[in-house]
């Protein structure tokens, strides 16, 4: 997957996340192309794609555009953790606005 067929499914998805706060992982996407896409990426998550390499484990998050999504205090731990919608809504929204903002 290149840095453009990532970034291009990372807004899908958030979108689709944002606009669906009522999901709670992403084995709940009702768009079954969505979510095959999606399942089918390393960490269901198409930026891990592109910057980690599960053969060597070689990680480059500083490069990824959410930085470290594994980080407790990042939006997508927020987004995870979160027990209600409007939190859900706001972290993926967050997250949005990161990947859009990214240059690739």
């Amino acid at each position: 997957m290149t840095k453009q067929e990532a970034k291009d499914l990372a807004i899908e998805l958030c979108q689709y996340l944002a606009d669906h706060p009522e999901i709670e992982n992403e084995r709940e996407i009702e768009d079954d192309d969505l979510r095959l896409r999606i399942l089918n990426c390393v960490c269901m998550n198409p930026l891990c794609d592109v910057f980690y390499d599960p053969e060597t484990g070689e990680k480059r998050c500083s490069e990824c555009p959410l930085y470290s999504c594994s980080d407790y205090r990042s939006d997508f731990h927020i987004w995870c953790d979160a027990t209600d919608n409007e939190t859900r809504k706001a972290a993926a929204e967050s997250i949005l606005a990161k990947i859009r903002a990214w240059e690739v």
